[in-house]
């Protein structure tokens, strides 16, 4: 327990940084640059063995949170090789807790797109009643609004782009709902893999094929 490597991450990915994202993390796969540091200054072989794990976004820190599950070795030296679960996490070039990277909200753009439909929705209804030309007239049974039958076409073709623009409104908000701000963090990057609970190792031999089978 505590023991710590230095690992480089071989996969990249966007962590979602949303409430949902939490129960379905980004899978990573990372390796272990060197052997790994123990309590006692004492050292245990993992350098070059690979980890996996699964990872979510944290807004606040502006990083990714990574749980390491499993880690995987081969000793072509010895013929030995090893897989077994871990439970760990990893921890940045500062020593702090997660991978730091670059926020990226999308759902800006399609606001944004919102926005000016909603604006071409309401310049469209502006229009619409302008080019009616309506006159009143007062009877008997109260005011009786008549249109310039020269202006149907016209306010018919305002009154359908509005209408249009307002469903492209409403489905851009719709569409921005469905997305969340990301944590990106490129594959390559540094950061140091702490094992959280002591695990027994157990390397076993493995057969290498020398030789690819001949043919025919």
């Amino acid at each position: 327990m505590g023991s710590f490597s230095e690992v480089a991450m071989l996969t990249g990915a966007d962590f979602g940084a949303a409430e949902r994202t939490r129960n379905n993390p980004q899978p990573v796969l990372f390796r272990i640059q060197n052997d790994a540091f123990l309590p006692g200054s004492a050292r245990y072989r993992l350098a070059d063995c690979f980890g996996m794990g699964g990872g979510y976004g944290d807004l606040s820190s502006e990083r990714a949170h990574i749980n390491v599950s499993r880690i995987s070795c081969v000793d072509t030296r010895t013929g030995m090789m090893l897989e077994s679960p871990i439970n760990g996490y990893i921890v940045d070039s500062d020593g702090r807790l997660g991978l730091r990277g670059k926020v990226e909200r999308r759902a800006g753009a399609l606001l944004g797109k919102a926005m000016l439909a909603g604006f071409a929705e309401g310049a469209s209804s502006i229009a619409a009643t302008a080019a009616q030309g309506a006159e009143s007239a007062v009877t008997g049974s109260g005011v009786v609004n008549t249109i310039d039958p020269n202006s149907v076409a016209e306010v018919g073709m305002y009154g359908g782009a509005g209408r249009a623009m307002e469903i492209l409104a409403e489905r851009y908000i719709e569409e921005a709902e469905s997305m969340f701000p990301v944590i990106e963090v490129p594959s390559g990057r540094r950061g140091t893999v702490v094992i959280q609970e002591g695990q027994k190792l157990e390397w076993e031999a493995y057969e290498l094929a020398d030789k690819m089978p001949s043919e025919g």
